[in-house]
């Protein structure tokens, strides 16, 4: 990143200390870091430059040129107002919420700040246990246009990509998020429940096992899209093993059969538009899985 500007990081989360790390690593300075902690840990501490821990955000503003706030959606309002009695002219002040645009720090834009929102599209590990690479990762970005640019030249200086995105549209690009991430974690534990209650294999063992076997599949979605990289017995219409599996599921959690029975019914959908079933095969599965009456497959979106 050719520019100077000083960076301030406003909490020491995962998102901010991964951050933190990250633009160092790529050789944006980082002026501090605001936590409301006494103390950080050694390997937290390990992440920043020297006298980077800071407490008061009236010295944060002083130090920094952007200030990157990466606390909670419901903590933001109240960061920018801590900023309203601090001068703010010719400062750019970020938020990481994906959920949220740049609207809830408009106050700001009274003290002469630019105010925008820069949400990295991804999953930042505890700190201190492995150093985010945000290479090629989308970084969404809203707000004004000082903003825009400030937020696009941090993204570019982490080697990501940015794409602009209203604040109306944030909420869905959010639910689209938490589905592809939190939901595949959730998807996990519901199979290594059922692998460790019904087939017997440690849990630990069978995490491991599972993971690789995702990561199998999500390797195969870099270079195909979903309706071609879908395989299994959906797939090719194996309605004796999907009896088999609902069979298993009587005894499984409750909850366990519902999210079974619903990515299959998707499941269905993909491959009957990508012709693998044909209307006989995929009645016939949706059916024994109990769908709901669904409309034509979906229109198939274009790899990018």
């Amino acid at each position: 990143m050719k520019s100077a500007r000083r960076v301030v990081l406003v909490g020491a989360g995962r998102a901010g200390l991964g951050l933190a790390s990250a633009l160092r690593r790529a050789g944006v300075p980082v002026a501090g870091v605001v936590t409301r902690r006494k103390a950080l840990p050694r390997a937290h501490r390990r992440l920043l430059p020297a006298g980077a821990i800071l407490h008061d955000m009236h010295e944060a503003a002083a130090r920094g040129d952007i200030m990157v706030l990466c606390v909670p959606d419901e903590a933001i309002a109240a960061c920018a107002r801590r900023l309203l009695t601090v001068p703010m002219r010719g400062k750019v002040v970020l938020h990481t919420s994906g959920a949220r645009g740049a609207s809830v720090l408009a106050p700001l834009r009274r003290r002469g700040a630019a105010v925008g929102s820069m949400h990295p599209l991804t999953v930042f590990p505890p700190p201190g246990r492995a150093l985010p690479d945000l290479r090629g990762a989308l970084f969404v970005l809203d707000g004004d246009p000082g903003a825009l640019r400030a937020a696009g030249s941090l993204a570019r200086a982490l080697g990501g990509r940015t794409l602009r995105l209203s604040e109306k549209r944030r909420a869905a690009y959010h639910l689209a998020a938490a589905l592809a991430a939190n939901g595949l974690v959730a998807l996990i534990d519901a199979a290594v429940t059922v692998a460790a209650q019904r087939a017997g294999i440690p849990p630990r063992l069978s995490c491991s096992a599972l993971v690789r076997l995702a990561r199998a599949a999500l390797a195969a979605l870099d270079h195909d899209p979903p309706h071609r990289a879908l395989t299994g017995p959906v797939a090719r219409g194996d309605e004796a093993t999907l009896r088999r599996h609902l069979e298993v599921l009587r005894a499984a959690e409750p909850g366990t059969r519902e999210i079974y029975s619903a990515l299959s019914c998707r499941a269905v959908t993909l491959a009957r538009g990508d012709g693998r079933l044909n209307a006989r095969q995929a009645a016939a599965l949706r059916a024994l899985l109990g769908c709901s009456k669904r409309r034509a497959a979906p229109r198939r979106v274009r790899s990018v």
